[in-house]
């Protein structure tokens, strides 16, 4: 009996130190603006969610949204966060070319739960 207390003493004691929970968050982007993207990305930290609101009708994206951290970047679905793509594409030779999203290498993410849309002509 005596050791069964000092093993569950331990055991709790061990948990205690490395048993923190993780807790991620979702922050709501207050619309499908990049700028409003980009605002709840920065509050962001790894592991949490950003959500995009429905834009069925689609909302135009000129500059670049970068992302250097783990976290979930989630739409409504399919046909309802609809963004497109107008940052500027340089010409065919790919001078001068942005992408809508850059994502760090060293980094995982997901995306997930949107149309994207081509939208940006060749300059």
């Amino acid at each position: 009996m005596i050791r069964m207390i000092k093993w569950l003493s331990v055991v709790l004691v061990l948990s205690a130190i490395f048993g923190t929970p993780a807790r991620a968050n979702t922050i709501t982007a207050a619309t499908c603006l990049q700028s409003d993207v980009a605002n709840a990305v920065s509050q962001a930290a790894t592991g949490d969610t950003v959500v995009i609101p429905a834009c069925s009708s689609g909302v135009s994206w000129t500059t670049t949204l970068s992302v250097s951290k783990g976290i979930t970047i989630q739409g409504q679905g399919i046909g309802q966060t609809v963004l497109i793509d107008n940052v500027p594409k340089g010409n065919s030779s790919c001078g001068a070319a942005s992408p809508m999203l850059s994502l760090s290498a060293n980094t995982f993410f997901r995306v997930t739960g949107f149309t994207l849309q081509a939208g940006a002509p060749e300059t």
